[in-house]
């Protein structure tokens, strides 16, 4: 065994080579980077061993088994009788291969489907550590949105609490991916509907026991404030008898009542999307931010975010299927552990996935239950304002509501950065540490190309 010389045995460094990289498979992205950072020996140690370490690493993040779901997704997983079909997974790189998927019990729910069989090589598995590293981003995130409005009571959060994040932003990854309309252009007119067995949007949430669904809506809240506030908020010119500057964001089309169908269409975005924008377009003006985001997308105004309501809607068959359960006695499970009722006492909330995302009642069974009524998808609104030819600069010139003086809109306001607020949860973009080439650099002196994506 391998250990470096000279340092006193009580410093991480003179820990044997085997012990350090057990120590990284057990990881998560984010820890794993900070460590590489904050010793050469690390990274170097790293780097020899990165194909292995990387994978072993994946399989201890609770939410590997739904980044798999999301990586082999295909279109034709959008027919009821394909969604989440069990398949087998093998990584089969260097230095030895390792089964990350297999076919489980499951399989007996899908007669007739085949379970294909995915080959990953290495590149691949970078791309789910890249992944992982997008939830990592969302775990630091979530504390700081949670406790926004009282710094003075943040806190890190627990192991378990950190799991639950983890799965809650795959769970929103994996409905976003397939019903969002980034990826596949097959979305539904329509709003889910209780009850409906053919409806994909409602079977990807019965395949979730009530607490996931419960955390996972927990964390949808937290995704909600933060793009209304940090995303979906603009510079805009105020009274000065509200702030002194003259200058504060604002909610885009609060005053006409638009602001949460601008938020529910801006909650489409992926993880990965809307940590992309939040980082940059955070509070940023919004014209330009409408421009970039609304660009993703076919017609990304065309209607808003459908996972509330499949929330809502299966949580309201668990209760009738549960009976005697109504909205005020529905345990509580949120993210944090203060925010969770006893979980022995409601152990059976927690073993309810439905399998195959179908209810387990009979027609005549759902026929004697409250039917549902069928709406429209609600139309998105991606806040841009009408232009009025006689409005100055085609936008309505406002009225103070306290003083009743008007305010007239200017294109000439101060850079975003300086309307940052002191309790914005939104982390700056980490700068890469410079890394010195040499003026005539020899082919083993240039930086290997895993040095400059880690950051």
């Amino acid at each position: 065994m391998s250990s470096t010389g000279g340092l006193p045995q009580g410093h991480l460094q003179a820990m044997p080579n085997e012990v350090l990289l057990r120590i990284m498979e057990n990881m998560t992205p984010g820890a794993l980077l900070n460590l590489r950072l904050s010793n050469p020996m690390f990274d170097a140690l790293f780097r020899r061993n990165r194909a292995i370490t990387i994978v072993r690493a994946l399989r201890t993040l609770p939410e590997l088994p739904l980044l798999l779901y999301l990586y082999t997704s295909d279109e034709e997983e959008l027919q009821p009788a394909c969604l989440l079909r069990p398949r087998v997974i093998d990584y089969v790189g260097q230095p030895t291969p390792v089964n990350l998927m297999s076919v489980d019990d499951s399989y007996q729910l899908f007669p007739g489907i085949t379970a294909p069989k995915h080959v990953l090589e290495f590149h691949d598995v970078e791309k789910l550590w890249k992944r992982a590293k997008v939830i990592d981003w969302w775990v630091d995130l979530y504390a700081a949105i949670r406790w926004r409005d009282n710094p003075q009571d943040r806190r890190s959060l627990r192991p378990g609490e950190a799991d639950r994040v983890r799965k809650a932003v795959a769970h929103w990854w994996l409905y976003a991916h397939y019903h969002h309309g980034f990826t596949y252009w097959r979305r539904s007119f329509h709003q889910p509907k209780r009850w409906e067995s053919s409806d994909t949007r409602l079977m990807l949430i019965r395949y979730m026991p009530t607490n996931e669904i419960r955390e996972l809506a927990d964390l949808w809240c937290r995704v909600r404030d933060t793009v209304s506030r940090d995303l979906c908020s603009s510079p805009e010119r105020v009274c000065r008898c509200t702030n002194p500057d003259g200058v504060d964001l604002i909610p885009w089309g609060a005053e006409e009542g638009r602001h949460r169908k601008i938020v529910r269409t801006y909650m489409k975005l992926d993880p990965e999307q809307l940590q992309y924008y939040l980082s940059r377009y955070a509070y940023w003006r919004k014209a330009p931010t409408i421009k970039a985001i609304s660009g993703c997308s076919r017609d990304f105004s065309r209607d808003t975010e459908t996972l509330s309501t499949s929330l809502n809607k299966v949580l309201e068959e668990r209760m009738a299927v549960h009976g005697d359960v109504n909205w005020s006695t529905l345990p509580r499970f949120g993210i944090l552990d203060e925010d969770r009722a006893d979980e022995q006492a409601n152990a059976e909330w927690m073993n309810d996935a439905w399998p195959g995302g179908q209810v387990p009642l009979t027609v005549d069974e759902i026929s004697g239950l409250p039917p549902d009524t069928s709406s429209l998808a609600c139309k998105g609104d991606d806040g841009t304002d009408a232009f009025i030819p006689y409005w100055k600069h085609g936008r309505k010139c406002r009225r103070c509501p306290t003083c009743r003086k008007q305010i007239v809109p200017s294109n000439i306001l101060p850079m975003p950065d300086q309307l940052r607020p002191e309790n914005s949860p939104i982390p700056t973009l980490p700068k890469e540490p410079p890394i010195v080439i040499p003026v005539n650099p020899r082919p083993h002196d240039l930086p290997p190309d895993e040095l400059l994506d880690a950051v």
